[in-house]
């Protein structure tokens, strides 16, 4: 027996949320609703426009919950949101991201999660979701002046170049390879050339000029990098005709400089449908994950391509190594003190080259696609969650 509500202090816990702001703009995600305690003082607080997931796959618990507290009023008004399954998770916190701008997620986790082996598996997974989307959060907040000035930039050029929403079932049926410029792509891309004419090859911006160094020509190649550094990956190859893919928040000069064919996925912000965004409306929308990579996935699925198979698609980092070695932003990794420090030599780079103060956070551990752990980072640990999910989406 493990006393999970004191009865001197029922709320325990919920301290954890004494400097959280229950604005509107914010979501607040319950890991189990034990006795509905800490759910009924949220609630109490909560403005009008904030909402509220309960994560719960056990039905019983439900109406020991129901039992004590009246929640009839925030489920009528859609303040609060339920969600039994994994899948139904995943479709209320999608939905709420594509409904509202969010400024920020607050996570609690009933004690009685420790008890019951249904959630150990489920809590996990909505903390692996939630970490990705504050790292989304956090590359927009980091990035956000140079997105809104892209926007604004590229829209001379987005608007007279082609949509994503004409490339739909072009290849149906039609196997495709997505490369990456991950370290194993040393190892893998020989295996390309001779096959390259029975196969769609969709590649990262940055796997373009190694793969035509090796007489690949890919049919495709992705970008998403808002900054200068999306540039030097083109650095001498713009008069390429290979067609690029990519957002219509992209870095401005490479969209004027490059000669290829182009198509744009371009999402519309919700509320901003009605200004300078609706003429992108119609070019369709790529599914995406926080990297190039995922958008290479999201383009081999709407083209209706059949297997996906990936090359290079690491997301970690095996014998120290970032990149594969002909990557312009390859370099070094090194582990002090439980933090990751990465190191480029390569001068192509030109933005990162040669810079000490390079930090990717601190070091995480993944099972190995050959066995054993390898080396990753948080943010690559968010990208394989994403990527994990698209799969199962498209699968």
């Amino acid at each position: 027996f493990l006393p999970m509500y004191p009865p001197e202090n029922p709320l325990h816990g919920l301290k954890e949320f004494e400097d959280m702001k229950w604005n509107k703009e914010n979501v607040t995600v319950i890991i189990g609703i034990g006795l509905g305690h800490a759910l009924n003082k949220i609630l109490s607080q909560i403005e009008k426009g904030h909402h509220v997931i309960v994560i719960e796959p056990i039905g019983q618990i439900y109406r020991i919950a129901f039992d004590r507290y009246d929640f009839s009023e925030h489920i009528k008004s859609h303040a609060l949101l339920f969600a039994p399954t994994k899948a139904d998770a995943d479709m209320i916190i999608s939905h709420l991201e594509g409904y509202k701008v969010i400024e920020d997620w607050a996570i609690f986790v009933e004690l009685i999660t420790r008890t019951r082996s249904e959630y150990w598996k489920l809590v996990d997974y909505v903390m692996e979701v939630l970490n990705q989307i504050q790292c989304n959060i956090g590359t927009v907040t980091s990035a956000g002046a140079k997105i809104a000035d892209n926007d604004i930039a590229t829209l001379p050029y987005v608007i007279r170049y082609r949509g994503v929403s004409e490339l739909i079932n072009l290849f149906q049926g039609k196997p495709a390879v997505c490369v990456s410029t991950g370290p194993s792509l040393e190892r893998n891309m020989h295996l390309l050339k001779d096959i390259q004419n029975k196969i769609i090859i969709i590649a990262v911006g940055q796997a373009l000029r190694p793969l035509l160094a090796y007489d690949i020509r890919p049919d495709f190649i992705c970008t998403v990098d808002f900054g200068e550094v999306n540039f030097t990956h083109f650095a001498g190859i713009c008069d390429e005709t290979v067609p690029l893919v990519t957002i219509n928040k992209t870095y401005a000069p490479l969209l004027k400089a490059y000669k290829g064919h182009k198509f744009i996925s371009a999402g519309v912000s919700p509320k901003f449908e009605n200004t300078a965004q609706k003429a992108l409306k119609d070019m369709g929308e790529l599914a995406q994950g926080g990297s190039v990579a995922h958008m290479a996935f999201g383009l081999a699925a709407v083209l209706g391509c059949n297997p996906i198979i990936f090359v290079g698609q690491d997301l970690a980092y095996p014998d120290s190594a970032s990149h594969f070695s002909q990557a312009d932003s390859g370099g070094n990794i090194e582990i002090i003190d439980g933090l990751i420090k990465w190191k480029i030599d390569d001068p192509r780079s030109k933005t990162l080259h040669n810079r000490d103060d390079i930090g990717m956070g601190s070091a995480q551990y993944v099972p190995g696609w050959w066995g054993g752990n390898v080396l990753t980072n948080t943010g690559l640990l968010t990208f394989i969650t994403a990527m994990e999910k698209l799969i199962s989406q498209f699968g």
